[in-house]
């Protein structure tokens, strides 16, 4: 099939390149190695603030009829962090919310590749999580496993999954500043197709025909980040796949944008994104404007994850829901009607 490209200028093979410049900016495509200790200039970190500074995580979303799903693995440096999330569409229930926090190094890890080798990987007591690409053509493959004492009365979970971009747009790529020093690049990856299986329990759940999104990430953020986030996936009424993500508190710079929807056979850049909602009742309704017209979209949640921790010099506080999208997102000169569309959103305060 040829795949259709948004008007983006392709992704830098590495970031930095050899003279080592940020290249700020938003592309289209893979990105290959990020090495931020070969920075040079104002995004630059010193070396000796990188083992705390650097931040990294791989997140997947994938949806079918009967479940919304969503995996990450974290990895800030000195600890590593994962979770997994299910909501079985039909019961309007959580299936399975498991999240651990755990040590560096071997135990918790995102290398520096956020497309073709990547690897990244969890494990704790009862919990191991990996994920995997090769760096020549293939599966992007995913693996979890939770024993039963760590899934509050589900069973023991079991996860294989494998996502294929073959015949999908391209990612859309973020090489972006961080006020007061510092550099966030993200990949994200829309209409990707899910293969493989999940067992809660005595239950198995396929994933084949599931619509998939992905977001690879490696940044030097600053000490006190906040942002809200989005990603859909699912189908159009017409039974067209379709996945968008929405940014607000990130990646806001000239010429940094990681608002874009993914339709049919392109890439589409959206306008900037503005959330609402409430913080009292984070399961209320939240709405999702685009300065520009672009979209108007709700959002009804049936799930909260909710991660709250204080350890001294580092805090956080994560909120990521899971439920459906109504309304409007325009792609190229199409308005798409969006009907109840998985997916999640996002808000996240931390102190890192």
């Amino acid at each position: 099939m040829r795949v259709r490209m948004a008007a983006l200028p392709l992704a830098p093979e590495r970031i930095p390149d050899a003279a080592g410049r940020s290249l700020l900016g938003t592309y289209q495509g893979e990105l290959g190695e990020v090495r931020l200790s070969a920075l040079l200039g104002p995004e630059a970190v010193p070396r000796w603030q990188l083992p705390v500074r650097r931040k990294a995580w791989v997140y997947t979303l994938v949806t079918t009829a009967d479940v919304v799903l969503a995996l990450a693995v974290v990895d800030v440096g000195y600890a590593s962090h994962a979770f997994l999330t299910v909501m079985d569409v039909r019961e309007k229930r959580a299936l399975v919310d498991f999240s651990a926090l755990g040590l560096p190094g071997p135990f918790g890890f995102v290398n520096e590749r956020p497309a073709r080798g990547m690897r990244a990987g969890f494990r704790t007591a009862g919990a191991r999580f990996s994920v995997s690409r090769p760096r020549t053509e293939g599966l992007l493959s995913a693996a979890v496993q939770l024993s039963a004492f760590r899934t509050a009365g589900a069973g023991p979970v079991r996860l294989a999954l494998n996502l294929s971009a073959q015949g999908a747009p391209p990612p859309l790529a973020v090489v972006a500043s961080v006020p007061g020093g510092g550099i966030h690049v993200t990949q994200k990856s829309g209409l990707l197709r899910a293969e493989g299986s999940l067992d809660v329990g005595a239950r198995r759940i396929p994933l084949e025909g599931g619509v998939a999104g992905l977001d690879a990430t490696i940044a030097t953020p600053a000490r006190a980040t906040r942002w809200r986030w989005a990603m859909g996936a699912g189908r159009l009424e017409d039974g067209r796949p379709v996945t968008f993500n929405l940014v607000e508190g990130l990646n806001e710079g000239p010429g940094e944008n990681e608002n874009a929807v993914w339709v049919g056979e392109t890439l589409f850049p959206l306008g900037r994104a503005r959330f609402g909602f409430s913080r009292e009742d984070p399961l209320g309704l939240w709405r999702l404007e685009s300065e520009t017209g672009d979209f108007s979209l709700g959002f009804r949640p049936l799930h909260l994850h909710r991660e709250e921790r204080n350890l001294g010099l580092v805090q956080s506080r994560f909120w990521q829901l899971q439920g459906f999208f109504v309304g409007t997102l325009k792609a190229g000169g199409e308005r798409l009607a969006l009907a109840d569309v998985p997916g999640v959103t996002e808000d996240q305060d931390v102190r890192w």
